[in-house]
């Protein structure tokens, strides 16, 4: 299957099965009409396969398989027919997420203000990391390296990076030098930094 969002239209240009998540078969081209997650989605949302999982953030809120609903991010299981997980529900109310990554164990969400990191077993936000100063700006662009530090394009001032010290159990901000403007992707790949 191929997951997207935010196309509203198939290249037939008919309209597709009204919603902004869809999945279509590689065999056929067209949509799942059995996979069918209720939601809505903001302009920047992104999808990331993660096993037999698909993580979708710019989640307005979506209906899980437990009583309530998810907002800002939310985790759907492959099979099924696209109902959220409702153990994976960081947040209770409308939350902007405009970038996020995964790493083995958590998600890390940015947005506006907000940099955050989500235990992946019990979907919910970790209270010690909590790394951004107050007036930051808005997270543009988000990539877990493999040493665990966390590299963040913002809207307008460059690309940071953070890491968990685990001597002192803080989040410490590691580099501040690269200030120039708004970052459009933040990719760590090999051990080199492309902004």
């Amino acid at each position: 299957y191929v997951y997207t969002v935010g196309i509203r239209r198939a290249a037939n240009n008919a309209n597709l099965p009204g919603q902004p998540l869809v999945r279509f078969s590689l065999i056929t081209g067209l949509a799942d009409s059995g996979w069918t997650p209720v939601t809505s989605v903001s302009p920047s949302a992104q999808l990331s396969i993660d096993g037999t999982d698909l993580y979708v953030s710019g989640i307005t809120s979506i209906p899980t398989n437990g009583a309530t609903p998810a907002f800002g991010i939310a985790r759907l299981p492959l099979s099924g027919s696209g109902v959220a997980d409702g153990t994976f529900r960081p947040y209770t109310a409308t939350t902007t997420i405009t970038a996020f990554d995964r790493s083995p164990t958590h998600v890390y969400v940015g947005g506006n203000g907000l940099l955050a990191r989500i235990d992946k077993a019990t979907g919910t936000v970790d209270p010690d990391w909590s790394p951004l100063p107050a007036g930051f700006g808005s997270i543009s662009q988000m990539s877990v390296a493999d040493d665990g530090s966390v590299w963040a394009g913002t809207d307008r001032n460059g690309v940071f990076q953070w890491r968990h010290d685990h001597d002192t159990a803080s989040v410490v901000l590691l580099n501040t030098e690269w200030h120039f403007g708004p970052v459009h992707s933040v990719r760590v790949v090999g051990g080199m930094v492309w902004a």
